[in-house]
């Protein structure tokens, strides 16, 4: 090439050179711009439409908790299903870490229409055992109800168990005493006698015997307040460290917890004895008892709720358009953890935040195989708007099914009024025990038990499908079509499945229900989008071909005079179109590939504007548009103007080649 006519002019005329190789440039960047930018707009179309997935669920003949175990079924067999959720549910315990339910649901509860007050239903113990020196004793009543107490204050020295937002080693805590029935009726009785409330009251309570300055070991247990915990102008949540922490209610050290209910002894132990840097003994046989007791809310208060999911985006109430479950930082688990069965976990963002974990950290979970299932009362708290919750217990000591060790993605929350500090919370920390993880993880061997008071309640409300762990849950399961524009077919095809059944019975009763999106106002505007994406390819297309063809037609022009003159010098056809091609391929070939990458580089920062230009498909659950369009594609793309230009330029050399030096040489 160093001896070249023709590249030896070229340079002798760099201003025309330029020209060409400008324009080749330009062409090929619009050209790769415009390609780059319909592959972006076509992969952002298909990303946001899984914001617009048709996300159905099943419910009976009493809403979502029922048995649609037969409506699952014809679901999963239907061809335009994607996949479904069928969520599980069991008790899980922490390793090394104590859960975050420090309100929990165990304590006394004002009802306000009865004017009574009331033990709660007992779902997790907030029980602290403890060692301290009691630094002193008053006589109160409440401000409710007027049920009188007494107020002991202690100085913690050692903590048995307990959670460290209720009590501290080298703290105050202070201890309410609830007199008894018959303790208030003596009070009365005194009262009445004397004609004065200016009494010793203590004299006459199960306490009277306690004396300031002296050891004693003391179980007690948080009281739940929901103005408390819950309201902007409230305290908020227990803190670690508090100088002055929350009340506990004293409770007899010999309380027993069975099957999660609290069953007081007829000879309370209220408290021991304790000398100054002595303990008890809890593993000797006398002391069984209480080293059971303390066993047993120690399993509580590590205790979690497990949740699966085969895609956390397919929940119903996760949906923006239900507006219930919040994404608040990293990730939902999606359909890849699933399939893959990665260690990944989603928790609550007030478990996170009390317990002083994040995005990436590791929590431990064991999965007991013997479960057991209580049912709520009621319906959970308002930031759950009606939709209910079970909640699956385990004893300590039981088998395991599987041993997890998680890494945190997700952080979510339920949608709340309850705020502090600026804080969206709920004073219902049993919500923060859920934790989700991908159903690929959840053992299949789990055994559904019931306890003994809870069989009958479960009988009465005809929920005796919950112990099934084959029964599909109308409230636990969703599932997601293949296409949108199926759901009408989708529809016909479960109602013949359905009517094909006749007469079997409630359970073939069920509702088949989808979540309401702008799917088809969305797609109206996407198809216009992509129809223009499409036009201008090929528009582009065509116009990079013209001027690839133009191009070759000046090169071959100006250059004329030196084919004439190799001619002339006897240079054989062949090799006077060799060195016209090789000649222009060394200059436009590097145009055109640093014209591809230009513009393939550029048009990734302005393809997905074009597309959302103001974030409006930008939310908590569908986090914004994102691309991964292979690199490959660069190479594709450039290849195709190389391509053409190759053939081009080929068949103008050969053309000019083949000439006569006269008709070379003609104007």
């Amino acid at each position: 090439m160093s001896n070249s006519v023709i590249l030896r002019s070229m340079l002798r005329q760099p201003v025309q050179t330029a020209i060409l190789v400008m324009i080749i440039v330009i062409s090929t960047f619009m050209y790769v711009a415009r390609a780059v930018e319909y592959l972006v707009v076509k992969e952002c179309i298909a990303s946001l439409g899984e914001y617009y997935r048709t996300i159905g669920y099943l419910s009976g003949m009493r809403g979502s908790i029922d048995d649609v175990t037969i409506g699952a079924g014809m679901v999963r067999s239907s061809e335009y299903v994607d996949f479904e959720d069928r969520r599980r549910g069991a008790e899980g315990i922490l390793h090394g870490m104590q859960n975050a339910d420090i309100s929990s649901f165990n304590s006394r509860h004002y009802d306000f229409e009865t004017e009574e007050i009331t033990p709660l239903h007992v779902f997790r113990y907030t029980d602290a055992f403890f060692y301290g020196e009691l630094t002193g004793i008053t006589r109160n009543r409440s401000v409710v109800a007027e049920e009188p107490f007494a107020l002991l204050s202690f100085r913690v020295d050692i903590v048995i168990l307990g959670y460290p937002e209720h009590i501290v080693e080298g703290q105050t805590v202070y201890v309410r005493y609830y007199l008894s029935d018959a303790e208030i009726e003596e009070e009365n009785r005194l009262i009445d006698e004397h004609g004065s409330t200016d009494l010793e009251i203590l004299a006459i309570t199960e306490v009277s015997g306690m004396t300031l300055g002296q050891r004693y070991l003391i179980r007690g247990e948080t009281e739940f307040d929901l103005y408390r915990y819950g309201f902007t102008d409230g305290v908020g949540l227990p803190r670690i460290g508090r100088e002055i922490q929350d009340e506990l209610v004293m409770l007899p050290l010999n309380s027993r917890t069975h099957d999660w209910l609290r069953l007081n002894p007829d000879n309370a132990i209220w408290f021991i004895p304790v000398a100054a840097d002595e303990g008890i003994d809890i593993s000797s046989p006398e002391m069984e008892w209480l080293l059971t007791e303390i066993t047993n809310v120690r399993h509580d208060q590590s205790a979690v709720h497990v949740r699966t999911s085969s895609d956390m985006t397919a929940i119903p109430y996760a949906q923006p358009e239900v507006d219930l479950m919040r994404l608040t930082d990293g990730r939902w688990l999606n359909r890849e953890d699933h399939l893959n069965g990665n260690n990944v976990v989603m928790i609550h963002e007030q478990f996170a935040r009390i317990r002083n974990i994040s995005i990436g950290d590791t929590i431990s979970i064991s999965i007991p195989r013997e479960q057991y299932l209580l049912l709520f009362e009621t319906n959970l708290p308002p930031e759950m708007r009606g939709l209910t919750e079970f909640v699956y217990k385990s004893k300590p000591g039981g088998e395991i099914a599987c041993d997890l060790e998680l890494e945190i993605v997700g952080l979510f929350e339920y949608k709340s009024e309850y705020r502090y500090s600026g804080l969206v919370q709920t004073p219902f920390t049993v919500l923060n025990t859920l934790v989700y993880i991908p159903d690929s993880l959840f053992p299949d061997d789990i055994v559904m038990n019931t306890t003994e008071h809870q069989t009958t309640h479960i009988a009465i409300q005809g929920f005796e499908f919950l112990v099934d762990t084959d029964s599909v849950v109308g409230e636990w399961y969703s599932f997601v079509l293949r296409n949108p524009l199926e759901k009408n077919v989708f529809f016909y095809e479960i109602n013949e499945s359905r009517n094909s059944l006749g007469d079997t019975g409630t359970t073939a009763i069920f509702r088949v229900n989808f979540i309401e999106t702008d799917i088809d106002e969305f797609t109206a505007s996407t198809d216009k989008m992509l129809l223009s994406s499409t036009i201008t390819i090929i528009l582009f297309s065509g116009v990079l071909l013209i001027v690839l063809a133009l191009v070759a037609f000046a090169y071959l022009r100006l250059r004329r005079s030196d084919l004439a003159v190799m001619r002339i010098l006897g240079r054989p056809k062949t090799e006077c179109r060799l060195e016209l091609l090789a000649t222009l391929l060394v200059f436009s070939i590097p145009a055109i590939i640093v014209g591809g990458i230009s513009g393939w580089f550029f048009s990734f920062s302005t393809a997905a504007n074009i597309l959302n230009p103001n974030e409006d498909y930008v939310t908590s659950f569908f986090p914004g548009i994102k691309t991964d369009i292979s690199f490959a594609w660069v190479f594709i793309l450039i290849f195709i103007p190389l391509l053409m230009h190759l053939i081009i330029a080929s068949a103008g050399s050969r053309h000019s080649a083949e000439k006569s030096i006269l008709e070379i040489r003609k104007p």
